[in-house]
């Protein structure tokens, strides 16, 4: 039974668990040997245990086995991804999603009148022409727009005016 978005939050709630994931979101399949080479402050028999936990939420799933070369008479278990990668990469995006909190308790809301969102529609405008900016010389840098050896981000800036999105 595939895991449904709860269950991946669950699991995205450790950092440990969060960082396999990323890991299988850049590649097909993993190992506990390969997440050793990829985390070394992180123990083997703690990765162990996050796989398992993993595997348990059929968050990933089992693809393989081979003989294992450190350890004779041993296997290398291979695992993959088991849920939708889009519905990862949005609870990844969320969980890695920053909130203003101005001090009111409400976590992302702040109350503006008709001068402050002015203010704050030309500050947006700015930051946006600013970062268009950086990516044509980063563009530059990299050799052109083509070029895959950048680092893909995403910006979202969300501006809700209506109290029932709050």
């Amino acid at each position: 039974m595939a895991a449904n978005h709860h269950d991946v939050a669950r699991m995205l709630a450790n950092p440990v668990r969060a960082r396999i994931l990323r890991l299988l979101l850049t590649i097909d399949t993993v190992s506990v040997p390969m997440l050793t080479d990829a985390m070394p402050a992180v123990k083997r028999k703690t990765l162990g245990h996050h796989v398992r936990l993993l595997l348990n939420a059929d968050v990933i799933e089992l693809v393989g086995r081979t003989r294992r070369a450190r350890r004779p008479g041993g296997f290398e278990h291979e695992y993959r991804l088991a849920v939708d990668r889009n519905l990862l990469r949005g609870l990844l995006w969320g969980q890695a999603a920053t909130v203003v909190n101005n001090g009111s308790g409400r976590d992302g809301a702040a109350i503006l009148d008709s001068r402050g969102l002015d203010e704050f529609a030309a500050l947006t405008a700015n930051f946006v022409a600013a970062l268009s900016e950086i990516e044509r010389k980063a563009n530059e840098r990299l050799g052109g727009a083509g070029n895959q050896n950048g680092t893909a981000c995403a910006v979202v800036v969300l501006v809700a005016k209506d109290q029932e999105l709050m």
